[in-house]
């Protein structure tokens, strides 16, 4: 689980399910040495660490760009609803949660540029 955790944060395809194909009822039987099976899990997992940390500058990139895509997507929906000027409850909330995202958009699709990905 941890393993496919770190691969899934790090964006890294193939092999999920990577310690299934050691079966329980093959450590069980004894056909499998558990020590065994979790030395390469253990290194399999130190392997991904190290990629991951070798892709960290590129992972922020794209995790600061999707947030500011999901907020941009808000901002869109927000701009459209024509009750958006209607002081009801948490009102003052959103009209701030509207302003943070105008600045965070224009801020972060404004610097990203493709070539960053290349």
């Amino acid at each position: 689980t941890e393993l496919e955790e770190h691969r899934r944060r790090a964006h890294l395809i193939g092999e999920e399910g990577y310690a299934a194909e050691f079966s329980d009822e093959a450590i069980e039987a004894g056909a499998v040495d558990p020590t065994l099976v979790l030395v390469q899990i253990e290194a399999h997992i130190a392997t991904v660490k190290e990629e991951a940390f070798s892709r960290k500058d590129i992972l922020e990139k794209v995790e600061r760009w999707l947030n500011a895509c999901e907020e941009d997507a808000w901002l869109e929906d927000y701009n459209k609803d024509d009750n958006r000027y209607n002081a009801g409850r948490g009102a003052h909330l959103t009209l701030k949660r509207a302003e943070k995202a105008r600045i965070l958009v224009n801020k972060i699709l404004g610097n990203i540029c493709l070539s960053d990905f290349y």
